[in-house]
Protein backbone atom coordinates (compact mmCIF):
# COMPACT_ATOMS: atom_id res chain seq x y z
CA UNK A 1 0.00 0.00 0.00
CA UNK A 2 1.63 3.46 -1.16
CA UNK A 3 2.01 6.10 1.47
CA UNK A 4 1.64 9.83 0.87
CA UNK A 5 5.28 11.15 1.47
CA UNK A 6 3.80 14.08 3.17
CA UNK A 7 1.86 12.14 5.82
CA UNK A 8 4.55 10.53 6.46
CA UNK A 9 7.15 13.22 7.01
CA UNK A 10 4.03 14.69 8.83
CA UNK A 11 3.76 11.38 11.48
CA UNK A 12 7.65 12.02 11.26
CA UNK A 13 7.58 14.96 12.82
CA UNK A 14 4.65 14.81 15.08
CA UNK A 15 6.80 11.65 16.83
CA UNK A 16 9.80 13.13 16.66
CA UNK A 17 8.75 16.22 19.06
CA UNK A 18 6.75 13.50 20.79
CA UNK A 19 10.28 11.98 21.49
CA UNK A 20 11.97 15.36 22.09
CA UNK A 21 8.96 16.26 24.54
CA UNK A 22 9.81 13.02 26.49
CA UNK A 23 13.56 13.65 26.40
CA UNK A 24 13.37 16.88 27.84
CA UNK A 25 10.89 15.83 30.94
CA UNK A 26 13.33 12.97 31.48
CA UNK A 27 16.36 15.51 31.76
CA UNK A 28 14.00 17.69 34.02
CA UNK A 29 12.83 15.20 36.65
CA UNK A 30 16.74 13.84 36.58
CA UNK A 31 18.03 17.51 37.36
CA UNK A 32 15.13 17.64 40.38
CA UNK A 33 16.37 14.87 41.71
CA UNK A 34 20.03 15.60 41.93
CA UNK A 35 20.18 19.46 41.46
CA UNK A 36 23.65 18.39 39.76
CA UNK A 37 24.74 21.11 36.92
CA UNK A 38 24.86 18.78 34.38
CA UNK A 39 21.72 17.56 34.35
CA UNK A 40 20.23 21.18 33.84
CA UNK A 41 22.88 22.35 31.13
CA UNK A 42 20.80 19.78 28.25
CA UNK A 43 17.80 21.84 28.87
CA UNK A 44 19.43 25.02 29.28
CA UNK A 45 20.62 24.24 25.82
CA UNK A 46 17.50 23.05 24.00
CA UNK A 47 15.92 25.99 25.42
CA UNK A 48 18.65 28.30 24.25
CA UNK A 49 16.91 29.32 20.61
CA UNK A 50 13.73 30.00 22.74
CA UNK A 51 15.90 32.60 24.95
CA UNK A 52 17.69 33.72 21.90
CA UNK A 53 14.08 34.76 20.20
CA UNK A 54 12.66 36.61 23.17
CA UNK A 55 15.84 38.60 23.21
CA UNK A 56 15.43 39.90 19.92
CA UNK A 57 11.29 40.74 20.43
CA UNK A 58 11.59 42.30 24.27
CA UNK A 59 15.00 43.67 24.73
CA UNK A 60 14.85 47.07 25.15
CA UNK A 61 18.08 48.71 23.05
CA UNK A 62 19.35 50.90 26.11
CA UNK A 63 19.96 47.10 27.96
CA UNK A 64 22.95 45.29 27.01
CA UNK A 65 22.62 42.36 25.80
CA UNK A 66 24.23 39.94 28.45
CA UNK A 67 22.16 41.32 31.57
CA UNK A 68 18.72 40.68 29.60
CA UNK A 69 19.75 37.19 28.69
CA UNK A 70 21.25 36.21 32.32
CA UNK A 71 17.67 37.66 33.14
CA UNK A 72 15.52 35.63 30.32
CA UNK A 73 18.06 32.67 31.65
CA UNK A 74 17.01 33.23 35.56
CA UNK A 75 13.00 33.07 34.65
CA UNK A 76 13.69 29.89 32.49
CA UNK A 77 15.29 27.81 35.30
CA UNK A 78 12.65 28.94 37.60
CA UNK A 79 10.22 27.66 35.13
CA UNK A 80 11.59 24.05 35.37
CA UNK A 81 11.53 24.31 39.56
CA UNK A 82 8.38 25.47 39.24
CA UNK A 83 6.39 23.61 36.38
CA UNK A 84 4.24 20.34 37.06
CA UNK A 85 3.19 18.09 34.61
CA UNK A 86 0.66 16.51 36.39
CA UNK A 87 -1.00 19.81 37.15
CA UNK A 88 -5.15 19.99 36.71
CA UNK A 89 -4.23 22.95 33.52
CA UNK A 90 -1.98 19.71 31.60
CA UNK A 91 -0.12 22.40 30.49
CA UNK A 92 3.19 21.49 28.69
CA UNK A 93 6.76 22.48 29.88
CA UNK A 94 7.15 25.05 26.88
CA UNK A 95 4.08 26.58 27.83
CA UNK A 96 5.35 26.90 31.27
CA UNK A 97 7.95 28.16 30.48
CA UNK A 98 7.19 30.64 27.50
CA UNK A 99 4.75 32.14 30.22
CA UNK A 100 7.24 32.22 32.95
CA UNK A 101 9.59 34.27 30.56
CA UNK A 102 7.24 36.80 30.11
CA UNK A 103 7.78 38.04 33.47
CA UNK A 104 11.27 39.61 31.82
CA UNK A 105 9.01 42.21 30.04
CA UNK A 106 9.10 43.78 33.51
CA UNK A 107 12.77 43.97 33.94
CA UNK A 108 12.79 45.84 30.14
CA UNK A 109 10.39 48.77 32.41
CA UNK A 110 12.29 48.48 35.15
CA UNK A 111 15.82 49.01 33.82
CA UNK A 112 15.63 50.27 30.34
CA UNK A 113 18.26 53.05 30.02
CA UNK A 114 16.02 55.99 28.81
CA UNK A 115 19.39 58.39 28.77
CA UNK A 116 21.36 55.42 26.57
CA UNK A 117 24.05 56.00 28.95
CA UNK A 118 27.33 53.85 27.60
CA UNK A 119 27.86 50.63 28.93
CA UNK A 120 31.03 51.89 29.65
CA UNK A 121 29.85 54.18 32.04
CA UNK A 122 26.95 52.27 33.36
CA UNK A 123 30.02 50.09 35.15
CA UNK A 124 31.28 53.01 37.11
CA UNK A 125 27.83 54.14 38.40
CA UNK A 126 27.89 51.61 41.42
CA UNK A 127 30.82 53.04 42.89
CA UNK A 128 30.42 56.59 42.48
CA UNK A 129 26.77 56.33 44.37
CA UNK A 130 28.70 54.05 46.96
CA UNK A 131 31.36 57.16 47.37
CA UNK A 132 28.78 59.62 47.32
CA UNK A 133 26.99 57.99 50.18
CA UNK A 134 30.50 57.55 52.15
CA UNK A 135 31.25 60.98 51.55
CA UNK A 136 28.29 62.21 52.65
CA UNK A 137 28.58 60.94 55.63
CA UNK A 138 32.29 61.63 56.10
CA UNK A 139 32.35 65.20 55.36
CA UNK A 140 28.69 65.75 56.41
CA UNK A 141 27.53 67.52 53.22
CA UNK A 142 27.27 66.70 49.52
CA UNK A 143 31.06 66.26 48.03
CA UNK A 144 32.29 67.60 44.66
CA UNK A 145 33.04 65.93 41.54
CA UNK A 146 36.69 66.04 42.46
CA UNK A 147 36.28 64.80 45.72
CA UNK A 148 34.59 61.78 44.45
CA UNK A 149 36.91 60.94 41.80
CA UNK A 150 39.59 61.16 44.40
CA UNK A 151 37.67 58.71 46.09
CA UNK A 152 36.57 56.49 43.57
CA UNK A 153 40.03 56.93 41.35
CA UNK A 154 37.36 57.41 38.59
CA UNK A 155 38.85 59.98 36.01
CA UNK A 156 37.20 63.85 36.76
CA UNK A 157 35.71 63.95 33.44
CA UNK A 158 34.01 60.43 33.92
CA UNK A 159 32.34 61.68 36.95
CA UNK A 160 31.04 64.15 35.60
CA UNK A 161 30.07 62.20 32.66
CA UNK A 162 28.68 59.82 34.49
CA UNK A 163 26.62 62.24 37.12
CA UNK A 164 25.51 64.27 33.97
CA UNK A 165 23.83 61.05 32.37
CA UNK A 166 22.63 59.74 35.03
CA UNK A 167 20.69 63.07 36.21
CA UNK A 168 19.05 62.91 32.75
CA UNK A 169 17.81 59.22 32.78
CA UNK A 170 16.39 59.43 36.13
CA UNK A 171 14.79 63.12 34.50
CA UNK A 172 12.78 60.86 32.18
CA UNK A 173 12.10 58.16 33.78
CA UNK A 174 8.60 57.01 35.25
CA UNK A 175 10.15 54.42 37.62
CA UNK A 176 13.37 55.84 39.61
CA UNK A 177 13.33 58.94 41.60
CA UNK A 178 16.76 58.74 43.54
CA UNK A 179 19.52 58.18 41.91
CA UNK A 180 21.47 56.50 44.24
CA UNK A 181 18.98 53.67 44.65
CA UNK A 182 18.63 53.21 41.10
CA UNK A 183 22.78 52.52 41.03
CA UNK A 184 23.03 50.47 43.89
CA UNK A 185 19.46 48.37 43.07
CA UNK A 186 21.16 47.68 39.30
CA UNK A 187 24.56 46.28 40.63
CA UNK A 188 22.31 44.33 43.42
CA UNK A 189 20.45 42.54 40.57
CA UNK A 190 23.90 41.99 38.20
CA UNK A 191 24.48 39.88 40.89
CA UNK A 192 21.57 37.92 41.52
CA UNK A 193 21.57 37.49 37.57
CA UNK A 194 25.00 36.29 38.01
CA UNK A 195 24.70 32.65 39.87
CA UNK A 196 22.92 31.74 36.76
CA UNK A 197 25.56 31.72 34.37
CA UNK A 198 28.62 30.37 36.78
CA UNK A 199 29.85 27.34 36.48
CA UNK A 200 29.59 24.26 39.77
CA UNK A 201 32.65 25.08 41.18
CA UNK A 202 32.29 28.84 41.63
CA UNK A 203 28.70 28.79 42.48
CA UNK A 204 29.55 27.61 45.93
CA UNK A 205 31.73 29.94 46.47
CA UNK A 206 29.66 33.23 45.50
CA UNK A 207 26.69 32.08 47.24
CA UNK A 208 28.93 32.37 50.50
CA UNK A 209 30.49 35.62 49.24
CA UNK A 210 27.53 37.24 47.55
CA UNK A 211 24.28 34.89 47.44
CA UNK A 212 21.86 33.18 49.92
CA UNK A 213 24.95 31.78 52.23
CA UNK A 214 26.46 35.65 53.05
CA UNK A 215 25.29 35.04 56.71
CA UNK A 216 27.55 32.30 57.01
CA UNK A 217 30.41 33.28 55.93
CA UNK A 218 33.23 33.46 58.15
CA UNK A 219 34.26 37.11 57.60
CA UNK A 220 37.92 36.39 56.49
CA UNK A 221 39.00 34.43 52.90
CA UNK A 222 41.33 32.61 54.57
CA UNK A 223 38.54 30.86 56.72
CA UNK A 224 36.22 30.76 54.03
CA UNK A 225 38.77 28.64 51.55
CA UNK A 226 38.94 26.45 54.88
CA UNK A 227 35.30 25.80 55.00
CA UNK A 228 34.80 25.37 51.18
CA UNK A 229 38.25 22.83 51.11
CA UNK A 230 39.86 25.14 49.11
CA UNK A 231 43.55 26.69 49.28
CA UNK A 232 43.55 30.37 49.54
CA UNK A 233 45.05 30.84 45.74
CA UNK A 234 42.29 28.55 44.78
CA UNK A 235 39.67 30.67 45.97
CA UNK A 236 41.36 34.23 45.09
CA UNK A 237 41.50 32.88 41.57
CA UNK A 238 37.79 31.51 41.74
CA UNK A 239 36.82 35.53 43.28
CA UNK A 240 38.29 37.13 40.66
CA UNK A 241 36.83 34.99 37.93
CA UNK A 242 33.10 35.82 39.10
CA UNK A 243 33.86 39.67 39.32
CA UNK A 244 35.43 39.85 35.96
CA UNK A 245 31.91 37.69 35.05
CA UNK A 246 30.20 40.28 36.14
CA UNK A 247 31.27 43.16 35.06
CA UNK A 248 29.77 41.31 31.29
CA UNK A 249 26.56 42.17 32.91
CA UNK A 250 26.83 45.88 34.26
Amino acid sequence: MDTNPLVALAQHNVDKTAARKANELQQLDMWKQTGKQEHLQPLLTAYEPVIASKLRLWKAPSIPDAVFHAELKGHLIEAFKSYDPDHPSKAGLNTHVENRLRKAQRFNMLHQNVAHIPEAQIAQIAPIAKAQNELTEMLGREPSHQELATHTGIPLRNVKRVLRSQISDIASSKFESDPNASALNRDEEVMSLLKYSLPPNEQEAFAYLYGDKKHLNPGNMADLAAKLNLTGSQLSRIHTSILNKAKQYR
